[in-house]
């Protein structure tokens, strides 16, 4: 299987509490981000929920 690379910024506590929780379930968060991405593709349509919290941000 071909593969492209993509870079994106985050803050890297973020991306370091994805890992972990990513781990956890047993993926890497490279397969985490895949498997949204097919999802965006198959639904065209970005599904998630913010928390309270972030939405006062």
């Amino acid at each position: 299987m071909n593969t492209a690379v993509i870079n994106i910024k985050t803050d890297p506590k973020v991306k370091a509490q994805a890992k972990k929780i990513a781990r956890k379930l047993g993926f890497s968060l490279s397969s985490i981000i895949n498997a949204f991405l097919k999802q965006l593709i198959k639904t065209r349509r970005v599904t998630f929920s913010l928390d309270e919290e972030q939405n006062c941000r």
